[in-house]
């Protein structure tokens, strides 16, 4: 299990790179004009002190970010070094010994990033064009929605629901996806159209994941069924 959450956790640091990079690039995409409105919506009169503390906040989560990003990959660097500072917490506590053994397979997970080579580099291209078809994909739909925004806005809505597919969620992420689509589309203001096809591009997105993600299972249940009749 810890050898899986280490694994999982390298591919969600880098798509975590990607969805903070991605709402940073959709915010810039975002006129002044548009900022201004949605200051005058959230704080009921025009006002930049909010519009000051969305930048601040943005930068403080980002930085805090990528500190504790680089923090955790310069001590999976070392294999020895989780190991070591855990013996020294397990001999001061004894009771921790195993998170601790929890937490050096979680590092030990991470290794492959120092020890890949090429693969690794392929690895992030391979995500780097993956987030791209997707950016690409929810514009089509967007456009297609009647909802006239740019590439820039795409990326806006992507990250904002990438980042709320975080939150805990029902079955197939209900809950979570309306929540962080809801959230997308307040920030498109001014964009034409987006007043009246929100509603249905929020609905046909979710169902095209959830059909894309059925399709998935499906495959993969044939693959293990494959195999165990093999087996």
């Amino acid at each position: 299990v810890a050898s899986s959450a280490g694994l999982v956790g390298l591919e969600r640091l880098v798509d975590g790179l990607c969805v903070v990079a991605m709402l940073f690039v959709g915010l810039a995409s975002l006129d002044p004009s548009q900022l201004q409105v949605l200051a005058e919506t959230e704080a009921g009169a025009p006002s930049t002190s909010l519009l000051a503390v969305w930048r601040r906040s943005g930068w403080i989560g980002g930085g805090l970010f990528a500190g504790l990003l680089l923090m955790v990959f310069w001590i999976s660097r070392d294999p020895s070094r989780p190991a070591r500072w855990g013996a020294w917490w397990v001999a001061r506590a004894s009771w921790l010994s195993s998170p601790v053994a929890f937490a050096v397979r979680v590092f030990d997970g991470l290794a492959p990033v120092w020890t890949a080579g090429a693969r690794g580099g392929r690895f992030v291209l391979v995500s780097g064009v993956y987030w791209a078809v997707t950016v690409v994909q929810l514009w089509m739909v967007m456009r297609g929605c009647g909802i006239e925004g740019d590439l820039g806005h795409a990326v806006l809505v992507v990250a904002v629901v990438g980042l709320s597919l975080q939150l805990p969620s029902g079955p197939a992420q209900v809950g979570s996806f309306q929540l962080g689509m809801a959230w997308a589309v307040s920030l498109l203001v001014g964009v034409p159209g987006a007043s009246t096809g929100q509603d249905t591009f929020a609905a046909l997105m979710y169902a095209l994941s959830l059909g894309g993600a059925a399709v998935m299972a499906a495959v993969g249940a044939i693959l293990l069924r494959t195999a165990r009749d093999s087996a």
